[in-house]
């Protein structure tokens, strides 16, 4: 069973060791770290989580105005535990686009984020990120 990684009282939850941050500073070069990255927080936000504002460098201003929106009408009610990124499949569908599905296993349920991902500024950043509960 997995359990959710505790935050310090006053600061935002940090991601569980088994799922390292990015680089901090750019999005990341690696399209799979990336995926993994930020399918973890969109379920984490899905459950209630509040959102780190470190993910603004991986997704486009409509991804975050989203994900804003959700945090905000998400109270959090019984901690399911942080998302294991179990399965990512890439799929180039354009020079500098890759869509992405990624499995995420839960203590109680399993769930998929489908993410469209392009490459700029040095790395990956989601410009549409759905979470298939």
């Amino acid at each position: 069973m997995m359990s959710k990684t505790p935050a310090p009282s006053g600061s935002l939850p940090r991601l569980p060791a088994y799922m390292p941050a990015p680089r901090l500073g750019r999005p990341s070069r690696d399209p799979d770290l990336c995926a993994k990255f930020l399918a973890v927080w969109a379920i984490a936000v899905a459950d209630g989580v509040p959102l780190n504002p470190e993910v603004v460098r991986f997704v486009t201003p409509e991804v975050w105005q989203s994900l804003t929106r959700q945090a905000r009408a998400n109270v959090r009610s019984g901690a399911r535990g942080y998302p294991m990124a179990a399965r990512v499949l890439l799929k180039p569908v354009a020079k500098g686009v890759i869509e992405a599905t990624i499995i995420c296993h839960q203590p109680d349920r399993v769930r998929a984020v489908a993410l469209r991902m392009e490459q700029g500024g040095g790395g990956w950043r989601a410009d549409q990120l759905a979470v298939v509960c």
